[in-house]
């Protein structure tokens, strides 16, 4: 078990990009890391890189695809095993899918994978989070999200399939559950923000074939380094618990007003239900 005096972040997502170099970054402010993958080499690659920061206990990479959702619940329980707490959440895991793929259940990859995989998990662990007065759940949303909206008749794009729409549809989700997230877990001692990070040059496109290789290249050439990508998202961890800043959505640094229908709360309680039907978990 984790000693607990020494706090504990789960990421999703971490063995490249914004994922890992976060881990990084909180390994060498002494947090305890417990990382999410879905390859086993980049999990051994990953470890081996924090491991390099961290000073009382070694990381831990767990491997879990995250668009099955019994590898989910198995992965819930095994985090379990190696820690008492959760301190921070930082949900990051994400992809751009340009063809339609779906998931163990049927579900479109970006959705499964980018928002309902997280609903999923942090719900699980939910429990972990509450135990520990000032706990952080972090969601990883985008600039992407303005001009979307939910297609809740066809969350999965049956019809008409557009692998960007698709993509900005699951970061609008991300940030409409953050908003209801916080507010059904206000004065729990648990808060709720979303961070868009940046245009940051990281694997995002790498689900795309033959293609994936002049895509991610594309990304570098435009995109910020991903050192500080991290950095707005380890930021967040940091804020002191005195500042009780929970349901915000942090443009990289700073807090901003996400767009009108992020905002929608009708629609954040339907996508709410949407979710648990779809996940088959209530919290």
């Amino acid at each position: 078990m984790n000693p607990k005096n020494k706090v504990t972040c789960i990421i999703t997502g971490a063995t490249s990009g914004i994922g890992l170099e976060s881990a990084i970054q909180l390994a060498t402010r002494g947090f305890f890391i417990i990382g999410i993958g879905r390859n086993d080499d980049r999990c051994i690659r990953a470890f081996q890189k924090v491991k390099q920061h961290t000073e009382f206990r070694d990381p831990v990479f767990l491997n879990c695809d995250l668009s099955d959702q019994k590898q989910i619940k198995d992965l819930s329980e095994i985090i379990c095993d190696y820690t008492d707490r959760v301190d921070v959440m930082i949900n990051n895991a994400a992809g751009i899918f340009l063809t339609r793929k779906l998931d163990a259940q049927g579900i479109e990859m970006s959705w499964s994978v980018n928002y309902l995989s997280h609903f999923l998990l942090t719900g699980l662990l939910l429990k972990k989070l509450k135990n520990w007065n000032n706990s952080k759940i972090i969601n990883l949303s985008s600039i992407a999200h303005e001009n979307s909206s939910i297609n809740f008749s066809d969350v999965s794009f049956e019809e008409n399939f557009n692998g960007m729409k698709s993509y900005r549809q699951s970061k609008l989700a991300m940030l409409m559950w953050t908003y209801i997230l916080a507010d059904k877990l206000n004065k729990s001692g648990t808060s709720v923000n979303a961070v868009h990070p940046g245009i940051i040059r990281t694997r995002l496109l790498s689900n795309n074939g033959v293609f994936s290789p002049l895509l991610n290249f594309g990304l570098k050439i435009v995109g910020k380094n991903v050192t500080k990508g991290a950095s707005n998202v380890a930021r967040i961890a940091d804020i002191p618990d005195d500042k009780n800043i929970s349901g915000k959505y942090f443009y990289e640094s700073k807090i901003q007003e996400s767009s009108l229908n992020s905002m929608d709360k009708k629609n954040q309680i339907r996508l709410w239900l949407l979710s648990e039907q779809m996940s088959g978990f209530k919290y």
